[in-house]
């Protein structure tokens, strides 16, 4: 069982029409509505494989924060969080509804964010490895993969505070891979690349959602520590809490509370666990290297 994974938490809710789907979301209850449910829900499993759907009864109770997703002349209408946009392309959509689903959960959940990051589970524990966008998080996570370790994500991950504990937990999202594939990827990770593409988004190819390597939405554990990688040349350095917390405020997305909330839980995260700066000139040698300090 994946660490976290046997707790039932609240669900994620999508309200179709006549009759509703009931999406196990792992920690959070969101409402949306659709008039696609067909498409909606293909692209949903496309999207977020690690969410399990059953149908439910129109009895069932929804909060009262939804996300809408609707056919428009010009394409698909997302609204709800922060997201009012429209998107020709369903898939698109469906992400952006999903990611404003993910913001309202962090804005009613205390001391919850999340960060720009993967994270690999070691031992029971998650070591989390966050970095901006192009970073080559993705990258990472597949050579992690090809490696025979189980994943929490690998751009986007949860960050929770169960009982104070400081958590990283799976959204339940697919993994995707930019394409052309580099040539600096180990042949290892190209062909897993290449077993497990099972569509496209944008530039990236879309991959297989493939227990153990994935852990299902909401399965989590607690973090050890906190790697920032970079490219450049091979170096390793643990960083001060107050050079740790500049560093990372930047990468978080959604969040709870406060600017000036956020700056203290930031804080606390990098006094509670040791943060380091990792660089090295691949994705292949940035995964080798966490393996080592694992």
């Amino acid at each position: 069982m994946y660490p976290g994974s046997g707790e039932k938490g609240p669900l994620l809710t999508l309200s179709l029409h006549s009759h509703r789907l009931l999406v196990d979301f792992g920690f959070g209850r969101i409402g949306l509505e659709t008039d696609v449910p067909k498409g909606a829900m293909a692209a949903l499993g496309k999207i977020a494989p690690g969410c399990s759907v059953v149908e439910d009864g129109a009895g069932s109770a929804v909060s009262s924060a939804h996300v809408s997703l609707q056919t428009t002349p010009d394409g698909y209408h997302v609204l709800g969080a922060a997201q009012d946009l429209i998107e020709s392309d369903l898939d698109t959509a469906v992400l952006w509804a999903f990611s404003a689903a993910l913001e309202t959960y962090c804005q009613t959940t205390e001391r919850s964010f999340v960060l720009n990051a993967g994270a690999v589970l070691v031992r029971r524990s998650a070591v989390v490895f966050a970095g901006a966008s192009h970073a080559g998080k993705s990258s990472i996570a597949l050579h992690l993969a090809a490696a025979g370790l189980s994943l929490l994500g690998d751009d986007r991950i949860l960050i929770t505070s169960d009982d104070g504990v400081l958590t990283a937990r799976s959204t339940g999202l697919s993994r995707k891979i930019r394409v052309p594939l580099p040539v600096d990827f180990s042949p290892s990770a190209i062909a897993l690349a290449r077993s497990q593409r099972v569509g496209r988004l944008g530039d990236a190819d879309v991959l297989a959602f493939n227990p153990p390597s994935d852990t299902p939405a909401g399965g989590g554990a607690p973090i050890e520590r906190i790697v920032l990688i970079e490219r450049g040349g091979l170096g390793h350095r643990t960083l001060k809490p107050s050079e740790a917390a500049v560093i990372l405020l930047p990468l978080v997305g959604c969040h709870a509370g406060t600017e000036a909330d956020l700056v203290a839980w930031i804080v606390d995260l990098a006094l509670r666990c040791p943060v380091d700066i990792l660089s090295a000139p691949t994705s292949a040698d940035l995964a080798q290297a966490l393996m080592n300090m694992a």
